[in-house]
């Protein structure tokens, strides 16, 4: 993956070449077969700090160390903070969450974008405030230029949000439709053209 994010710099693409091409890359040359999400971060912290064994890996350290709080507000968002502290300690102390805690692979950005975006909708629905919304939408399109998997959790979240902003207000209580419908409408917009892309 690193050496994807090089060569991005290297010959001036957007496209993943995980390889050492002898000339310039083709086209043939580029990895397809995830979102390149994961490759463009690793361009982003080579470009920041140079060519070093530990850029290699500083992606998913501070992601992964990102997530612990994430799940901590979380939790504390959706019952309390009782709930955000177990929720952190069974992720800090789950054997899968440390082996893959310094490995810069699409697991963990996947991961992270889902939770922040959890998070941020949560939040978004709790509030209404447009940082929120913005936040979520930030989310779910870095997660999705991720992995795959991230266009599943979206589907889902969309599917759910859809159904509830257009549910009788008398059996689920009060919500904003305008900012709720915008939400996620800019949010399966990006997410869909992620994928076309």
């Amino acid at each position: 993956v690193a050496l994807g994010g090089e060569n991005m710099l290297r010959f001036g693409t957007l496209l993943p070449v995980p390889s050492h091409p002898v000339g310039p890359p083709t086209t043939a040359d580029a990895y397809y077969n995830h979102p390149f999400g994961i490759f463009w971060t690793s361009a982003f912290f080579v470009a920041i700090f140079g060519h070093h064994d530990w850029v290699c890996r500083l992606p998913a350290v501070l992601i992964s160390a990102l997530t612990v709080p994430l799940l901590g507000a979380l939790g504390r968002a959706l019952w309390s903070p009782f709930a955000g502290a177990v929720a952190a300690t069974a992720f800090v102390l789950t054997p899968i969450a440390l082996a893959f805690s310094t490995m810069n692979s699409l697991e963990v950005a996947v991961i992270f974008g889902t939770l922040l975006a959890s998070y941020a909708y949560v939040r978004f629905r709790q509030t209404y405030r447009r940082r929120f919304a913005v936040l979520a939408v930030f989310a779910l399109v870095y997660a999705a230029n991720s992995d795959w998997a991230a266009f599943v959790f979206a589907a889902g979240l969309f599917a759910l949000g859809f159904a509830r902003a257009l549910a009788p207000t008398a059996q689920f209580g009060r919500i904003d439709l305008r900012r709720s419908l915008a939400l996620l409408g800019a949010g399966a917009l990006l997410v869909a053209a992620v994928g076309v892309a």
